[in-house]
């Protein structure tokens, strides 16, 4: 499977914490609890491929691709 979380992008040192749609932070958040679903379930599932958007050293990332295999 292929997804896409979109969130905002924006500058690291300007945006505050509190008011961020961080794209990566929610994908780390899904990674996880696709990785508990497996284990609970007894399958395999495996996110294998994250790329982030715009990918920059200081950018809050506004939309993170990632692929899943479950079997």
């Amino acid at each position: 499977y292929q997804f896409k979380l979109t969130g905002m992008a924006g500058h690291a040192g300007t945006v505050p914490a509190n008011l961020r749609l961080d794209a990566m932070c929610g994908t780390a958040e899904m990674v996880s609890a696709i990785e508990q679903f497996a284990i609970y379930n007894e399958i395999v599932a495996t996110v294998g491929r994250c790329v982030v958007f715009p990918a920059a050293f200081n950018v809050i990332a506004g939309e993170v691709h990632f692929t899943i295999d479950i079997r």
